[in-house]
């Protein structure tokens, strides 16, 4: 992989931009009216997917919205006819989807013009390149050493969940006897590979090969001990956190490497999905047909309605929201993590509460998609007034990630992968983004200054920060 310029941020508003733009509108006309909406609006996006790929811009927030779209065409064309809730969505709720999915990837795409605009006037301080880079590495050995430390006891007293005969029941079993200062482990391995990719990217010291090399070792042995959880997320984050630090270091990512990435995001979804709810054999589920005895084309059927399926179900949720079939949560979904740290008691919260309200089990979150869940808490308003939010934060962190020194590569790897798997969840804010961010912070101010502290704000938070983990540990070992 070789450095390349990045590209300024009003490079799809230029004239270089414009041609394709106006390229990939006039197809989308034509296939409208010759073989109907759903397959140009999906031919638009395998178009637009390709070119931001070639202009390496899959990680921008275009990018992003274009991975939105992709989702939200699946779950409203529904081309394997699934049905998830036995619900008939109207020909009209179907049109306010499509309306507020519109909207919605509008207003974000809009706010994050504005957050670049902003971001251009932040000042960016110029630390030497060595001293940067010996920083970065140090920093990240620190942070995945001390998680997976954690990991390695945690996995010595309730085993390994992706061993086990019955990995999604002894998965929640796993969870259930962790602390959240214990559960957050995988949070400083998160954050450890985020800065050992930064480091890698950033090392252009021809004699640093043999650094380079011990820090991908490192950084792929923390995916496998995330893996053991057997979990997409915590398998799925960090690589994603991963592509999105090297891309945003002006790093072009080979287009065989991106179609590997692409299909094998598809697969691990299509495929966890299948064994979570044991699709093996011949069977007809959620109206779709699933044949492993067929071969591989029927293999490749069952792959791809699994994701369709995955996609369907946060979007049915989204449309017996928009039919009125589900009261609004007022901030449940979006804030659901947050709210359960307040003092009192909250069944049934958020995700959970629409669990119940559906009559499934109420240990078990349903999923309402991004749209879905500013819709689910306040209506059309909430995709009107936190899409731009959004997209204000994105466009700013993007914009501060391709100036100066790029450390800020860091934050938006890390929530930009958040939304990334928050297209289907649907919640706006929880503590897994919110503590690695707060761990970022404190790594990266000794990248900028060399000390962990320098005010007593600071000190402070890196005191609170060990005595949480502390206490987790001491409730691990007394477990």
């Amino acid at each position: 992989m070789t450095a390349v310029p990045s590209s300024p941020p009003s490079r799809l508003l230029s004239d270089s931009g414009s041609r394709p733009t106006a390229i990939i509108l006039v197809l989308t006309l034509a296939l409208w009216f010759t073989v109907g909406v759903a397959a140009a609006l999906a031919a638009a996006i395998l178009l637009t997917a390709l070119w931001l790929v070639s202009v390496n811009r899959l990680f921008s927030v275009e990018g992003y919205l274009c991975l939105v779209a992709i989702y939200y065409w699946l779950g409203i064309a529904n081309p394997f006819r699934a049905d998830v809730h036995q619900v008939t969505i109207s020909s009209a709720t179907t049109h306010t989807l499509v309306l507020l999915v519109t909207v919605g990837v509008a207003l974000l795409w809009l706010g994050s013009r504005i957050g670049m605009q902003s971001a251009a006037r932040s000042p960016s301080r110029t630390i030497h390149p060595s001293v940067l880079v010996q920083r970065l590495y140090r920093s990240a050995y620190v942070s995945m050493g001390l998680g997976a430390s954690i990991a390695a006891i945690c996995y010595l007293r309730f085993g390994v969940p992706a061993l086990s005969s019955s990995p999604d029941m002894a998965r929640a079993d796993f969870i259930a006897h962790l602390s959240p200062f214990t559960y957050y482990q995988w949070l400083l391995m998160e954050v450890g590979i985020g800065l050992g990719v930064l480091a890698m990217a950033k090392d252009v010291d021809p004699t640093g090969t043999r650094r380079r090399r011990a820090m991908t070792i490192m950084c792929t042995a923390m995916v496998l001990v995330v893996g053991g959880v057997l979990s997409r997320v915590t398998i799925g984050t960090p690589l994603m956190l991963a592509a999105i630090v090297w891309w945003s270091q002006g790093r072009r990512i080979p287009w065989a490497l991106v179609g590997i990435g692409g299909v094998t995001a598809v697969a691990v979804v299509g495929v966890v999905w299948i064994l979570r709810v044991q699709v093996i054999g011949d069977i007809t589920l959620y109206n779709v047909d699933f044949n492993f005895g067929g071969g591989l084309p029927a293999a490749v059927r069952a792959i791809a309605a699994a994701v369709t399926i995955f996609a369907r179900t946060s979007v049915e949720v989204f449309a017996m929201f928009v039919q009125g079939t589900l009261p609004k949560l007022h901030g449940e979904v979006a804030l659901m993590s947050i709210i359960s740290l307040l003092p009192g008691h909250h069944p049934g919260l958020g995700l959970f509460h629409v669990s119940a309200l559906l009559g499934y089990d109420a240990d078990s979150g349903t999923t309402v998609s991004l749209f879905g869940g500013m819709y689910a808490d306040f209506g059309t308003l909430g995709v009107v007034a936190i899409s731009p939010f959004l997209g204000w934060l994105l466009g700013y962190l993007e914009r501060r990630s391709t100036v100066g020194n790029r450390e800020f590569g860091l934050y938006y790897g890390i929530v930009l992968a958040y939304f990334i798997n928050m297209i289907y969840g649907g919640q706006l804010l929880d503590l897994t983004l919110l503590w690695k961010l707060w761990l970022a912070v404190i790594a990266l101010r000794f990248v900028r200054t060399g000390s962990l502290w320098s005010t007593r704000a600071q000190v402070l938070q890196v005191l609170c920060t060990a005595m949480l983990y502390g206490y987790g540990l001491i409730k691990l070992l007394l477990a």
